[in-house]
């Protein structure tokens, strides 16, 4: 037996890089938080930021489901309570300190939350289809469940939360 040469080795080791296959599957970032003892998540390309409490104006007229408007950093944004379209009971005190600023579906807003729990990255394949046995007020705002870190979290479409929450404003 002769030793292969330079010429065979290269082609065979191209051959097999030509073979390979990548196993990177696709990522969602996901944002974790709770609301009302209930733990929900939104998409990190939603989310433009997690806000510290800040103050928030009550503007006199508006309709239930805006709590008001903070001033961030010179922009004027509403603050949803999306509690009440989740039918949840409502954060007040201490279990309410977090805002996220979310955009969906042109309408940016900021929404009312208990606390961030996680921001994630989390393989695609992970987020499962909604339950069948869902609160009549949560489906069709909740397109998924994933297992994060410390416990399932219904996975929530900003834009049908955003805009099912604005037309109810109008009402």
């Amino acid at each position: 037996m002769s030793a292969p040469t330079l010429e065979e080795v290269v082609a065979l080791r191209a051959s097999s890089a030509a073979q390979i296959v990548e196993v990177d599957e696709p990522m969602a970032k996901l944002v974790v938080f709770e609301l009302g003892g209930d733990r929900f998540a939104l998409r990190g390309e939603c989310v433009r930021e997690i806000l510290a409490e800040l103050p928030v104006f009550f503007v006199p007229g508006c309709p239930a489901q805006i709590e008001g408007v903070i001033n961030l950093r010179g922009s004027v944004e509403s603050v949803l309570r999306i509690d009440d379209a989740l039918g949840l009971a409502p954060e007040k005190g201490e279990n309410a300190r977090a805002m996220l600023l979310i955009e969906a579906a042109g309408i940016r807003s900021a929404i009312r939350i208990g606390r961030v729990i996680d921001v994630c990255d989390v393989p695609v394949r992970a987020i499962e289809a909604p339950p069948g046995a869902l609160a009549e007020a949560l489906q069709g705002v909740v397109c998924g469940i994933v297992g994060a870190a410390d416990g399932p979290a219904l996975l929530l479409d900003p834009a049908l939360l955003l805009t099912r929450h604005g037309a109810g404003a109008e009402r």
